[in-house]
């Protein structure tokens, strides 16, 4: 049904919160997927389908700066070792009152790469997450 005046999430809407404090991104990505597979019986194409486990990915991206102020208060500047947290995203398009919240369960920093190259004008880090699940609302 097209919406007339209607108004889209955009990243100027939205809201990062990692462990209660604002965290300052430049990209947020999650993912869910479930594992299933064909099962082959008689002839040549599946006859049924089983289904496993559900997975969950997601990152942050964040200034290089942010990278540095996010390893000062932990062991060997290794982000690895900081206690799991809540990621708080918040959706709120400015025409909008209500507030669309995910939130990635349990997250813990994986690992994180730097990669610079003559001409940027900044550096951008992905830092790769381990969740257990993605609730909305």
């Amino acid at each position: 049904m097209p919406k007339i005046n209607g108004q889209e999430f955009s990243w100027s809407n939205v809201k990062v919160t990692a462990g209660g404090v604002d965290l300052e991104v430049v990209a947020v990505k999650y993912k869910a997927s479930r594992k299933k597979e064909n099962i082959l019986t008689t002839g040549d194409k599946p006859t049924r389908r089983s289904y496993g486990d559900v997975e969950f990915e997601a990152s942050v991206t964040v200034l290089l700066s942010d990278l540095f102020a996010l390893q000062e208060n932990v062991p060997n500047d290794d982000i690895s070792l900081i206690e799991p947290f809540n990621v708080i995203i918040s959706w709120r398009p400015k025409l909008k009152k209500n507030t669309e919240v995910v939130r990635l369960v349990s997250a813990e920093f994986l690992e994180y790469e730097v990669s610079a190259s003559q001409g940027d004008m900044k550096v951008e880090v992905e830092l790769p997450l381990i969740i257990s699940d993605i609730v909305k609302g």
